[in-house]
């Protein structure tokens, strides 16, 4: 999206992670992935700070549109080929790890989780994503996982994720999200965001490092999964972005299959004769959401809505297009 945070105008908007799944389809998945991970090469950057594989549990969560889809299976499959196209060019971080799975007060909520559902839903995807696709980085959510907080719950981040999967990447703590110096770095956290604003690692680590309340081989230990990483995907300033063109037809090709009919009575795709009039119903016919908000936000440089595009589609045919708004769309109590 730019060197900013709210990104500048003429950035390609992928069809989000929700979308990708509608695909049911790896080989497209993987292929927005390649472009992702070279565009992020193409910049410089070593790590793409996704995919999110967290559930969806409620469709109203916030950041669900981030995710891929309610079915630990599903979500597995699709994250791999994301994870698999992405790491051609720059290393995956996949997210938030685990039980984050609410936006409303995600930094102070509790996942209360038995073992077995842990592994056999919640964690599914992440262990696909590490024993299959190699993943190269791993972000905590926010929460705290029954009763600790995810970047400091040794359980997770050493005996699950680098005990029994064999891990060998790096894990990087969410904005913020990072609440200890000792306890965090002894449990298996390598990295602390953002940089440019340290709460516990920085120049608190150091201090305690030279002081001797943190050893030197523990500090080793957390440097050379950064440093592998780094090694792996060198940035020397010769990837090039892809081709808009290459872009542009994979991003669209991913975004029509994602559009799933229930049922499909011939009445697709639409044909000007003998028809005399199309009825559109729908508030976001006018006001299209073509994407979530926060972090991922980009600008691309045309937003149609659904009926700017029909008007097109259907001018000089003279057919007559109506529009209903049929419902209003508020804030949720």
């Amino acid at each position: 999206r730019g060197e900013g945070l709210h990104g500048t105008v003429g950035a390609a908007l992928a069809p989000c992670l929700s979308a990708l799944a509608a695909t049911f389809n790896e080989e497209i998945i993987l292929k927005v992935g390649e472009i992702l991970g070279q565009e992020c090469a193409a910049r410089g950057a070593n790590v793409l700070l996704g995919p999110t594989v967290n559930i969806h549990r409620s469709p109203i969560t916030g950041r669900h549109f981030e995710c891929f889809s309610e079915d630990p299976f599903l979500t597995s499959r699709c994250a791999v080929s994301y994870v698999r196209g992405v790491q051609r060019f720059s290393a995956a971080c996949v997210k938030h790890f685990v039980g984050n799975d609410q936006e409303a007060d995600r930094g102070h909520s509790n996942s209360v989780i038995s073992e077995r559902v842990l592994h056999e839903v919640y964690l599914q995807p992440f262990e696909a994503c590490v024993r299959q696709a190699g993943a190269q980085a791993i972000m905590p959510g926010y929460n705290r996982l029954n009763g600790q907080y995810c970047a400091e719950n040794r359980h997770l981040l050493q005996e699950v994720l680098r005990d029994t999967w064999q891990f060998q990447g790096l894990v990087v703590s969410d904005w913020w999200a990072n609440r200890t110096t000792n306890k965090a770095l002894e449990a298996g956290l390598n990295v602390e965001m953002p940089g440019i604003e340290p709460r516990y690692f920085g120049g608190y680590l150091l201090e305690q490092a030279r002081d001797g309340r943190v050893s030197t081989e523990l500090l080793d230990e957390r440097c050379r999964p950064i440093l592998r990483t780094l090694l792996r995907f060198p940035r020397t300033g010769g990837t090039k972005a892809p081709e808009i063109s290459k872009r542009k037809a994979i991003f669209t090709k991913a975004a029509v299959e994602s559009l799933v009919l229930l049922k499909n009575s011939g009445a697709l795709p639409l044909r000007t004769t003998p028809v005399a009039r199309v009825a559109v119903v729908g508030p976001k016919a006018r006001a299209t959401t073509l994407q979530g908000g926060g972090s991922s936000r980009v600008h691309p440089d045309r937003s149609p809505s659904i009926l700017s595009e029909l008007e097109k589609a259907l001018d000089g045919s003279g057919v007559q297009l109506v529009h209903e708004t049929g419902c209003m769309m508020g804030q949720r109590p």
